[in-house]
């Protein structure tokens, strides 16, 4: 094997590396961004719920759910007849 082969093949294997390498990296950010989702999801769950239930035990909460209600897309109000109605939340 020549000088130019054993480069060629030295290079060729640190790309390889360097290939296997960004994939690694890749996979990784996918998934932290993947646990990012799952955790603001979870966050808005909570919070949507800890505000259902207020709206159902107290006055203020309830109007306050009723404002943020109204500012929903028409499809998302949808999800909320008995806040909009003025009803008194769950």
């Amino acid at each position: 094997m020549c000088n130019n082969d054993k480069r060629q093949a030295v290079l060729d294997r640190a790309r390889a590396r360097a290939d296997k390498a960004k994939a690694a990296l890749a996979k990784v950010e996918a998934q932290v961004k993947r646990d990012a989702r799952k955790v603001d999801t979870r966050r808005a769950i909570v919070i949507g719920k800890l505000l259902l239930k207020a709206a159902g035990d107290d006055a203020h909460f309830a109007e306050v759910a009723r404002e943020i209600a109204a500012r929903a897309a028409p499809r998302d109000r949808d999800l909320f007849p008995d806040l909009l109605s003025g009803g008194s939340g769950q």
